[in-house]
């Protein structure tokens, strides 16, 4: 998909065409569920728009970095790439910028188990998501805090989040956010004792995964299963290190970064 316009840009020594070519490669890779791949496409493209002096291209992608770190369970690098990212877009007055780094740093905070610092940084993206009317990034907001009010045991009130997110991701026809909508509502079913909705939800989102080829949300929905029919998660952390994610869990509730 993308050696066509690497080899065009490269040819014409067009830096800021093949920092876009790159960022774009390394989403592509992110959505594959490639961590390691993404990174190294994400940090090539950094250095470009760093060369460039591109601020905005810098910002977005700290945050593609903060997003795949936190994927491939680097919380901390995830929260730092975050906090640069939002000091950048402040600095910028970019308001989906700050939004969307808010959103990143409330999930790198929720990864590291502070709950109530990640609340407050999700509320502040909803706020500007809304301001600027984006409903695809103010959904998977949505699903963000309906996951930490799970691990905070809250769990309906988290169902709440889930079906507002879901419903909103029906809208924008978007098969990876149905997918984690179900994960979430298959767990709090789980957690509620209602084990056949449980599975009913969670076969849905393995079935939908491999169906889209959504690689990580598949080991999500594979682990989930694998504790759900008790395996203790062996698949599912099988799943994960095929991918090269440092990602295991104990026990439901997981926090699916």
């Amino acid at each position: 998909m993308f050696s066509r316009p690497e080899k065009f840009y490269r040819g014409r020594k067009d830096a800021e065409g093949m920092a876009f070519v790159l960022w774009a490669k390394a989403g592509a890779f992110r959505i594959k569920g490639d961590a390691a791949d993404s990174l190294k496409s994400f940090k090539k493209s950094l250095r470009l728009f760093r060369t460039l002096g591109d601020k905005h291209g810098i910002g977005y992608n700290l945050c593609g970095l903060g997003g795949v770190s936190r994927v491939a369970g680097l919380f901390g690098d995830s929260f730092k790439y975050y906090i640069a990212a939002n000091k950048l877009f402040s600095g910028l007055n970019d308001t989906f910028g700050i939004a969307y780094s808010h959103c990143g740093i409330g999930n790198a905070l929720r990864m590291k188990g502070d709950y109530s610092g990640a609340l407050l940084h999700f509320r502040k993206a909803t706020t500007l998501y809304r301001k600027i009317g984006d409903i695809v990034s103010f959904s998977y907001t949505l699903w963000s805090l309906g996951k930490t009010y799970t691990m905070l045991g809250r769990l309906d009130k988290a169902a709440e989040y889930f079906k507002q997110a879901q419903g909103f991701f029906k809208k924008t026809k978007d098969p990876k956010g149905i997918i984690y909508c179900k994960l979430g509502i298959g767990e709090i079913e789980f957690l509620k004792g209602r084990i056949s909705s449980a599975l009913i939800n969670l076969n849905a989102a393995f079935r939908d995964s491999l169906a889209k080829g959504f690689s990580v949300e598949k080991c999500h929905a594979a682990a989930l299963l694998s504790f759900v029919n008790k395996n203790n998660g062996k698949s599912g952390n099988r799943c994960y290190n095929k991918l090269g994610l440092k990602l295991k869990f104990q026990s439901i509730p997981f926090n699916i970064p």
